[in-house]
């Protein structure tokens, strides 16, 4: 069972649906909408299961019957760039809408110093400089998770109320659980007053995702400080350790918004991207795909 996927989907209060296919058990929002972002998507399928016709053919059966009206997909992006033409010919022979979106995509199969020399260089004396004044806490560790979960969860429940959300009990629950089952890793940093920030990551066999991040209210005052540079290359570090291949930082995409919407968020998009960008990630290409059952 996925429990970040549970979480992810508890946060926004969505429902979801169950599919399996040859003992494998894959999670369906329900009613997921992209409000016209391209880079939304509610289930993630390999290379291989797209390239399986009996996959694809059972997962269409499954989501008329579950009566899902519009179904959201990507291809893993750890995937080799000769393998995304024939993928899209298949999709795009099975009815579904394909657009190419952009990944930030950090390999930490390669060595410690050749990620250190492919950070930004105002990055680097950033971090030198929060090293003196932070420590770091993971989640991994069993004598730490505790301190590290509740502080997680009071930093980031601070965070949503700006944007009159908030986090639930079972949300919290099913993290927690994703955490114990090795699926996601909580990053804190610490200075002399206490909680200076964090960042959650999302864990799937080789491939990271870097979900979400907080700050304390001083540190969200004082904008010189690299308290965010310095949570993210430890962590780099960290997932390297627990044998995670690739982390992906970020998605990005160009094209004319057609709302006010879809422009101030295209907008804020570009500037953490542009921050993320730093950490020295190759950019890969990989498919995001649609598809409108009311008309299959």
């Amino acid at each position: 069972m996925n429990h970040f996927k549970l979480y992810s989907l508890e946060k926004i209060k969505s429902e979801y649906v169950e599919f399996n296919f040859k003992n494998k058990l894959y999670i369906l929002e329900k009613n997921g909408a992209s409000n016209g972002k391209k880079n939304f998507f509610s289930l993630e399928l390999t290379d291989e299961e797209i390239k399986n016709k009996k996959f694809l053919a059972s997962l269409n059966q499954s989501i008329r019957s579950f009566g899902i009206k519009k179904l959201y997909l990507r291809l893993n992006p750890i995937v080799r760039i000769e393998e995304i033409n024939p993928l899209r010919k298949i999709l795009n022979n099975d009815n579904f809408r394909v657009s190419d979106i952009n990944v930030i995509l950090l390999n930490l199969k390669e060595k410690k110093e050749l990620l250190r020399q492919k950070l930004r260089k105002s990055y680097k004396s950033l971090i030198n400089k929060e090293s003196k004044k932070l420590s770091i806490k993971f989640s991994n560790n069993k004598e730490h998770l505790s301190i590290v979960f509740n502080d997680w969860i009071n930093i980031y429940s601070t965070a949503l109320k700006r944007g009159n959300s908030f986090i639930s009990s079972k949300a919290s629950e099913l993290l927690l659980k994703s955490i114990s089952n090795e699926k996601s890793l909580i990053a804190i940093a610490y200075d002399d007053l206490g909680v200076a920030g964090g960042a959650l990551f999302s864990i799937e066999n080789e491939l990271s995702i870097y979900q979400s991040a907080a700050n304390a209210n001083k540190i969200e005052i004082d904008k010189k400080r690299g308290v965010g540079h310095f949570i993210i290359w430890n962590s780099i570090i960290k997932l390297k350790e627990m044998g995670v291949k690739y982390l992906e930082l970020g998605t990005f995409y160009d094209v004319e918004p057609k709302t006010n919407y879809l422009k101030k968020w295209m907008e804020k998009e570009h500037k953490i991207n542009q921050f993320k960008k730093g950490f020295g990630g190759k950019i890969n290409n990989t498919l995001y795909f649609e598809k409108d059952f009311n008309n299959s």
